[in-house]
């Protein structure tokens, strides 16, 4: 009996909650946005539809306007809208030459392009880790299977690349069910 009376209550509470909700939908179409607008209860919903504008520049606060002006509606619609919404930035670059490699990267800076944003940066730098120009001798042949690991090596010599960077030789090792 308590459960049902605790139910009735909780009922009860959400339906006048319902009452006094008021929400906002839109819905947008090529030329029109469409507002429904529910109060109460007993009220029917009121559709307010707007024409749409185009956006506005962007302003130094970086936001853009569009005027909504009232198309189809009673008295409860607003007769104009503003719907406010964050610029994209036009960022683009002209991208420089990478540097030569110095402590395992190197770097390029890009230069901002005429006709961007100007609250871009006018300069960013742009950091990449540097490939090992190791190159190494891939015919030399591979060991007899060990039965015990189930695996073969070969060991590569240094083709090309530094040695201060490169390891002389390189031993790889793989299944030994695998093609040779």
């Amino acid at each position: 009996m308590e459960r049902v009376v605790l139910n009735f209550i909780i009922l009860s509470s959400c339906l006048i909650l319902k009452t006094y909700q008021s929400e906002e939908f839109h819905h947008s179409t090529e030329d029109e946005v469409i507002f429904r607008v529910t109060r109460g209860v007993h009220s029917h919903d009121n559709e307010c539809r707007y024409k749409k504008s185009s956006w506005s520049e962007c302003d130094s606060s970086n936001l853009q306007r569009k005027t909504l002006n009232l198309k189809r509606g009673d008295s409860t619609c607003e007769q104009t809208k503003v719907v406010t919404r964050h610029c994209k930035k036009t960022c683009k670059y002209e991208k420089g030459e990478w540097s030569e490699c110095e402590t395992n990267s190197k770097v390029r800076t890009a230069t901002l392009k005429p006709k961007s944003d100007s609250s871009c940066q006018p300069t960013r730098t742009l950091t990449k880790k540097c490939k090992k120009a190791c190159k190494y001798n891939k015919q030399a042949a591979w060991s007899e299977c060990d039965f015990a690991t189930g695996k073969k090596s070969k060991v590569l010599n240094l083709k090309n690349g530094s040695p201060q960077v490169c390891e002389a030789q390189k031993k790889i090792t793989r299944s030994c069910q695998k093609a040779s």
